[in-house]
């Protein structure tokens, strides 16, 4: 698990050096898939995932509107599984969960260059559709933040 991890992560850094050029938008894609396996196959400590620049990318992908179709919906499943995966009603998860939460807030941020409004702008419906994903299961998987 920590083996994968550690290769995720370095083919990750290594792709978001060079950008998102033709055959690194399937490395790209290549790397979320296997991640959003491992995530929702493998238990593991959310530790592995706190401050994780595995995450970080993941949301920067969703940002980047030059990462889009399957690859986009790659990072979309990884964000989701994640969330559902370590909810916020159990204390173990309570530093990831305050990791996500302002990266996924970020995608909604308000300014016309944010990454929801600009799909909004552009009438991106798979797009907006990947958005209101992560938005609902944010909703439903840390309903225990709401609530109090």
């Amino acid at each position: 698990s920590g083996m994968l991890f550690a290769f995720l992560l370095r083919t990750a850094k290594t792709n978001a050096e060079r950008g998102p050029a033709a055959e690194d938008l399937t490395i790209a894609e290549n790397v979320l898939h296997t991640l959003h396996s491992w995530v929702r196959y493998v238990r593991f400590n959310p530790r592995m995932l706190e401050g994780s620049p595995l995450v970080e990318w993941t949301f920067r992908v969703l940002a980047d509107p030059r990462y889009e179709g399957d690859c986009y919906e790659a990072a979309v499943d990884v964000v989701v599984e994640i969330m559902r995966a370590f909810p916020s009603n159990y204390p173990e998860n309570e530093r990831l969960v305050h990791g996500v939460i302002p990266l996924a807030m970020a995608l909604g941020r308000p300014e016309a260059d944010g990454p929801f409004r600009s799909a909004l702008a552009s009438a991106d419906e798979d797009q907006l559709r990947g958005y209101c994903r992560i938005f609902t299961e944010m909703g439903e998987s840390y309903m225990s933040l709401i609530m109090c």
